[in-house]
């Protein structure tokens, strides 16, 4: 594991990297007080050492930080674009630097001839329902003559509800659709909570972080996690079938 101006970030040996972009105040290594999605920075680590992968991790700017020096706050999830253009130049060099080590690690593999799937680890607050992870990947369920199908932000398959958001559909729906059911079966066998696709963060915002690999073959999509899902005593379970989805759909 070495260490960052951001966090940490570590070298993997397949085609997944796992990133947390709000992980301020995780216990990995710092003594940051600040607090932001509990625990994904751990099990954004331990799910990379199950499988392998390349993680990044955002341990030191808690999301929405000011720096007046700089155009854009440190938000590690939120992309510097105005106009359809990327604006490096205006924001924290650890936020680029975040995302150029993304960047660097998905190179390593893309040049060995593999497409890569990067999952952003994030935590949300619990609902009403029993939805326990929400998978954001620029898709949205909408009912089509009675049939349920995930639909995008924009082109012929725009869902009703995603307003001005541009982002892309980032996966193969397919896929995607074989990862939440694998996932939400391992999880059932200790609770009842569900598995959802964008029921509540769909990812279609431009600005979003799985948004950076639009235009590629390479998969990107956000897990979404409740609190339960993230206490310590659930970490090792929880990133375990995480590990064992990701590995069943795109090894």
């Amino acid at each position: 594991m070495i260490k960052t101006n951001y966090g940490f970030k570590q070298e993997g040996k397949s085609n997944f990297i796992i990133v947390a972009p709000h992980a301020s105040g995780d216990d990995i290594g710092t003594k940051v007080l600040i607090r932001d999605d509990i625990g994904t920075g751990e099990l954004a680590k331990r799910i990379a050492d199950k499988i392998e992968a390349y993680f990044v991790i955002n341990t030191q700017y808690e999301r929405n930080t000011l720096d007046n020096q700089f155009s854009f706050p440190l938000d590690f999830n939120r992309l510097p674009i105005i106009n359809g253009k990327y604006r490096w130049d205006e924001v924290h060099p650890h936020l680029a630097e975040f995302y150029k080590d993304i960047l660097d690690f998905i190179g390593k593999e893309n040049s060995n001839g593999k497409k890569v799937a990067i999952a952003y680890i994030h935590g949300m607050k619990n609902h009403s329902d029993k939805t326990g992870i929400d998978i954001g990947a620029g898709v949205k369920y909408d009912y089509v003559n009675g049939l349920k199908i995930l639909k995008g932000a924009n082109g012929e398959n725009k869902h009703p509800d995603s307003n001005q958001n541009f982002g892309v559909i980032r996966v193969n729906r397919a896929q995607i659709e074989e990862f939440r059911s694998i996932l939400e079966l391992k999880l059932r066998e200790k609770n009842d909570f569900s598995v959802e696709i964008g029921k509540y963060h769909p990812a279609w915002f431009e600005k979003n972080g799985i948004q950076f690999h639009k235009g590629t073959e390479n998969s990107s999509f956000q897990i979404e996690l409740i609190p339960e899902l993230r206490k310590k005593e659930n970490i090792d379970f929880i990133s375990s079938i995480i590990a064992g989805s990701l590995r069943s759909v795109y090894i």
